[in-house]
């Protein structure tokens, strides 16, 4: 499996849970658990936090790649 497919497969699981959380937080005001207006501060400061751990997941896989690409053959022994 490429990298590529990897983040590819690691975003449909994201877009899935994404539909779960947003079902579940529509649920929670609608049915008045939690105030729209405090959820909405806790869960952006959560998204933020979120994105940043993915946005470095993603350097690395992209850092590990080019290293196989540009590494990948072994060099031999002086």
């Amino acid at each position: 499996m490429t990298p590529y497919d990897l983040i590819q497969k690691q975003n449909e699981k994201i877009l899935v849970l994404q539909m779960l959380l947003e079902s579940l937080v529509d649920e929670l005001i609608e049915t008045k658990k939690v105030k729209e207006d405090k959820l909405d501060l806790r869960f952006q400061a959560k998204m933020q936090w979120a994105q940043e751990q993915l946005d470095k997941a993603r350097e690395e896989v992209q850092a590990d790649y080019l290293k196989g690409k540009m590494f990948g053959n072994q060099m031999g022994e002086a």
